[in-house]
């Protein structure tokens, strides 16, 4: 059985929206895969630090696929740059980038821009799923970004940054 580490976006609490994340994770199981969910720092503005902690439990390499969404896309590409792990499989869904300058987030997301953040030696397959018409994420920079962490860029029309389920369908595809 395949695991795949399922990352939400940040401030979520999953006892709050355990119907749409474990039917999801259900769906998933029912294929064979086994899904590891762990709960993160809820904060509003959680700093990487803390989700750090947490990653730092988990047996990253074991993994078969990981699937992050939103904020997560810039901590796992960090996580996995900077501890030199290797994983077979990552899908970024609806890329994050706070927008508040004061925002821990923002100065996070503006410091890792300028480090190397080439993951084709260490993660075989990289894919973002991006809506063009993304509200919060400017589509065109995470397009740049795809190229900086050698991603295959996938463009999406699910309107906005929310998540609406639409990516789901992808995603199965793509595990």
């Amino acid at each position: 059985m395949k695991k795949i580490l399922w990352i939400h976006w940040r401030w979520t609490d999953l006892s709050k929206w355990e119907s749409a994340w474990f039917a999801r994770k259900i769906d998933f199981e029912k294929r064979w895969y086994h899904i590891d969910l762990p709960q993160f720092d809820t904060a509003y503005d959680p700093t990487y630090e803390s989700w750090e902690e947490t990653l730092k439990t988990l047996d990253i390499e074991s993994y078969y696929c990981i699937v992050t969404t939103s904020h997560w896309g810039w901590v796992i590409i960090n996580y996995l740059k900077e501890n030199n792990l290797s994983v077979p499989k990552l899908i970024i869904v609806c890329p994050g980038k706070s927008i508040n300058p004061k925002n821990n987030m923002w100065t996070f997301y503006t410091q890792l821009l300028n480090k190397d953040i080439n993951l084709s030696s260490q993660v075989k397959e990289i894919y973002v799923l991006h809506s063009k018409d993304d509200d919060l994420v400017p589509f065109e920079n995470w397009k740049e970004i795809a190229k900086k962490i050698w991603a295959q860029f996938i463009e999406c029309n699910w309107l906005w940054h929310k998540f609406r389920w639409e990516w789901i369908k992808i995603v199965n595809d793509l595990v």
